[in-house]
């Protein structure tokens, strides 16, 4: 769907995006169309991730509640999203706890980035400042708002404070409804792809410290 700055993605992206919302008026077919194929999809339930290059951390406050209009590409990879940031002097991250996100994993040209779609208006709440690396990575963290209710994801992540002061820590504690917190050493353990588990947000943790 992407392929230039004409491509179908960007043309209409940009249509969604726009102050007039009359512009939106003759892709409502297409819309139409497109949310019924989407709704056949798997529901993705999980963290994925979006990286966009320069720093609008800013822009995002602990509490906001916000719309993307556009369709937004995420991944459920987050190696995916820091080969596509590079090495961008300043760069964000987002860490977003998604709910009604679509797999569309076997309709892409590229298999190996474990894409997802966020439909078009889809609501997010920020929750919390975002965490600021040495080298201009800048962490933001989403939870998708899906009829009126914040994605329930397990408590590791949920729990999970991306605060400036974090950077000062030697880990990021997290806890479980059914169990105490585990041991640094779980990093190591068989991480769930289907959950945003205790080792993810280890391992997560050591790839942004290390990598970027």
């Amino acid at each position: 769907m992407e392929g230039g700055d004409n491509s179908l993605y960007r043309v209409l992206n940009k249509t969604l995006r726009s102050e007039n919302r009359r512009e939106v008026v003759p892709w409502f077919g297409f819309l139409k169309l497109f949310d019924t194929a989407l709704s056949k999809l798997p529901t993705v339930q999980e963290c994925v991730w979006r990286g966009v290059a320069g720093d609008i951390s800013q822009q995002f406050k602990e509490g906001d509640k916000l719309t993307w209009w556009s369709i937004s590409s995420c991944s459920i990879s987050l190696k995916v999203v820091q080969d596509f940031l590079g090495s961008e002097e300043d760069a964000t991250l987002f860490m977003i706890e998604a709910k009604n996100a679509k797999n569309i994993n076997g309709y892409t040209n590229y298999p190996d980035e474990q894409e997802v779609l966020l439909r078009p208006g889809t609501q997010l709440r920020v929750k919390g400042n975002a965490m600021h690396h040495k080298g201009g990575l800048h962490v933001v963290h989403l939870a998708e708002v899906y009829d009126g209710h914040e994605a329930q994801l397990p408590n590791a992540m949920a729990s999970l404070n991306l605060s400036s002061k974090s950077e000062n820590k030697s880990t990021l504690s997290t806890q479980r409804s059914t169990a105490a917190a585990t041991s640094a050493s779980a990093v190591q353990s068989k991480t769930s792809t289907s959950s945003c588990g205790e080792s993810l947000v280890k391992k997560t943790t050591l790839l942004i410290l290390v990598n970027f």
